[in-house]
């Protein structure tokens, strides 16, 4: 019964949450839109402007057709690689008393 209760309270909060978003949204579609461009003092001619967006990239085909063109062998850089060699993990000894251990356990899980 508490369940059913409480269920039925969140349907009743979430539903007046979402009609109250649901009609803020609506009241501020109805608000006024933007102003006019002559209201906000900007020129008939610069109209225009800025509306469209030309991107081009440099053309760079001689530039690869030359990275193409080299033998493998003349390419620089290859002689100055070296792999990665890191230290390896060494274990230790087990000389640790397990009653030190769970001391150290225990004041760690106490922080």
């Amino acid at each position: 019964m508490t369940s059913l209760i409480r269920s039925l309270i969140g349907f009743v909060v979430w539903f007046a949450l979402s009609y109250a978003a649901y009609w803020m949204f609506g009241f501020m579609k109805e608000m006024s839109p933007i102003p006019e461009t002559e209201e906000l003092g900007v020129s008939p001619e610069d109209e225009g402007k800025g509306g469209q967006l030309d991107l081009t990239t440099p053309d760079e085909t001689d530039e690869l057709n030359d990275l193409l063109k080299q033998p493998l062998g003349d390419q620089t850089g290859q002689n100055d690689f070296t792999p990665l060699n890191p230290p390896k993990l060494v274990k230790t000894s087990d000389d640790k008393d397990p009653e030190e251990l769970a001391k150290v356990v225990r004041h760690l899980t106490e922080n």
